[in-house]
């Protein structure tokens, strides 16, 4: 097969696209940094063995066009204004090539393989992005109540108070947006987007109610004795147990990482190419914090008992409710701030992007 001679020809590289920044250098007027093409040997593997995945004659993107491919490569790629490639898919190929390149590369990354590409005149841009959802809304599963308090430990003593409730769970991360590889020989026309920013964080979990206060103990009765006189009166009933505060809400869920572009041309051609990006690789944004949680009822006040020669003691009274729980106002960390990298071809190895006929 052809990567097998590729890879016998370069060899593997001594080290990735994440290493040390001190061997990259910012090229001029651009966002990006430059890195050498030893660099990206093992994914340059990949570009040469495309074949094995099949290849598009020509792919023109009208509207919103979504790929579930990891590779897409094609001899022309033709973007019309406002139009957006969504890259979906992950690397997927015949199970022996699949084991081959699972020990090599990173599998969440994206490749877009294409010599040709032209941008139609026209507002706005195309864009080309990952299948970055909006932040999941759906708050985390709650933790429902806390434990109720106890009955009065004697008759006629107040309940306890219900304990306080936890804090909330947080909210679901946002995902990062992946690698990028956008690999092309000659570009034409005007601006060319590239989103890649993280995905946001979902919003924090309600925090865990209060639990009720416990009951109040019932009073003791009055007694006499055996000529009917009174003795005692009837004691009174204990009061009900406050509620507990509910708890503070859930902190939201971290921003995904913002992904990395990775643009690889012909040296000659690298320096137009660069000029007509545009990068968003932002991080996500940090969730909200989740609201806290509901106060715990008060208890009910325990009974009062007497009889008709002593009187009856009095009912206890219902215990106070508890206080709602703090929402957690600060949103969560937001994602890193991804990067874009351009890696200029060596006339040696730039044979392996031929532009086709047009």
């Amino acid at each position: 097969m052809r990567f097998r001679h590729f890879f016998r020809a370069i060899g593997l590289g001594t080290m990735t696209l994440a290493a040390s920044h001190a061997l990259s250098q910012p090229i001029p007027g651009t966002s990006f940094l430059q890195r050498d093409e030893e660099s990206i040997l093992q994914s340059l593997l990949i570009v040469n063995s495309a074949s094995a995945f099949g290849s598009l004659p020509r792919l023109e993107v009208q509207g919103e066009r979504v790929i579930d491919l990891g590779i897409i490569s094609a001899s022309q790629l033709i973007l019309s204004p406002g139009s957006r490639l969504v890259i979906s898919g992950s690397i997927s190929a015949p199970s022996g090539f699949a084991a081959f390149i699972g020990k090599l590369f990173d599998p969440s990354a994206r490749y877009l393989i294409a010599p040709y590409v032209r941008v139609e005149p026209g507002f706005p841009p195309p864009v080309i992005t990952w299948e970055r959802e909006a932040g999941d809304s759906r708050p985390p599963p709650g933790s429902g109540k806390g434990q109720a308090g106890v009955g009065g430990r004697w008759d006629g003593p107040d309940g306890m108070q219900g304990s306080d409730g936890i804090r909330g769970n947080p909210g679901f991360p946002g995902r990062s947006a992946p690698t990028l590889f956008f690999i092309t020989q000659q570009f034409e026309g005007g601006t060319l987007r590239f989103d890649l920013r993280g995905q946001d964080g979902g919003p924090g979990g309600e925090g865990q109610g209060g639990g009720d206060g416990g009951p109040g103990r019932p009073a003791l009765p009055g007694t006499v004795d055996v000529f009917r006189s009174c003795l005692r009166s009837g004691t009174d009933g204990g009061n009900g147990g406050k509620g507990g505060t509910g708890g503070v809400g859930g902190p939201g869920g971290r921003g995904g990482d913002g992904g990395v572009l990775v643009v690889v041309a012909d040296g000659a051609a690298l320096p137009y190419i660069l000029s007509n990006i545009e990068l968003d690789p932002g991080g996500g944004t940090g969730g909200p914090g989740g609201p806290g949680g509901q106060p715990g009822d008060g208890g009910p006040g325990g009974a009062g008992f007497g009889n008709a020669q002593c009187g009856g003691g009095r009912m206890g009274g219902a215990g106070p409710k508890g206080a709602a729980g703090a929402q957690t106002t600060a949103r969560a960390e937001a994602g890193a701030k991804g990067r874009g990298y351009a890696v200029p071809l060596k006339a040696s190895n730039s044979t392996i992007l031929k532009s086709q006929p047009r």
